[in-house]
């Protein structure tokens, strides 16, 4: 039996509808402090109280159906995609430039930013802004902030359950 030609099956239908997710990350260098941290009836004396900086990742995925591609036709640039890499990269560039990468994150999100309510601010502002442009069918799936991006890790992360504010 010699090999003549190679090539995958075609894909059945009910593979065309299956969900993907992709996920970009982006990293930033940003400082805070956390005046009433400490343990309880403490509050005011942990180690973040001072001012103190993290070099952070922030995790963002989308989720949504595969679109069609026929390369023949070429009219469509997201053709065999979620969503473009590029739609993702640019949000996550605005909110980089603009508010955290070597920001005061007391300044630029609410006065106590902790890693849980930094991720809820940026969880809102990719449903409100990034989420309405993706392509039908496609919703920010979730968003995980890692503190440093070395073992051991620590992070928060929120998931979604499709479009909007669906909590899971």
């Amino acid at each position: 039996m010699g090999i003549e030609h190679l090539a995958f099956e075609p894909l059945p239908n009910e593979v065309h509808n299956t969900e993907v997710e992709i996920v970009r990350e982006m990293k930033f260098a940003a400082a805070h402090r956390l005046p009433c941290q400490g343990y309880p009836g403490e509050a005011g004396t942990g180690k973040c109280t001072r001012l103190h900086g993290h070099t952070y990742v922030l995790q963002l995925g989308v989720k949504g159906p595969v679109k069609s591609a026929d390369p023949a036709a070429c009219n469509d640039s997201e053709a065999g995609m979620v969503v473009d890499f590029g739609r993702v990269k640019d949000f996550l560039k605005w909110v980089h430039d603009n508010f955290m990468d070597h920001h005061y994150l007391n300044d630029t999100l609410e006065k106590y930013p902790t890693a849980e309510r930094m991720l809820l601010q940026l969880a809102y502002e990719a449903k409100m802004r990034l989420e309405p442009a993706l392509p039908f069918g496609a919703y920010v799936s979730f968003l995980r902030l890692f503190e440093e991006y070395v073992p051991p890790q620590s992070y928060a992360e929120i998931r979604f359950g499709g479009f909007g504010w669906q909590v899971l």
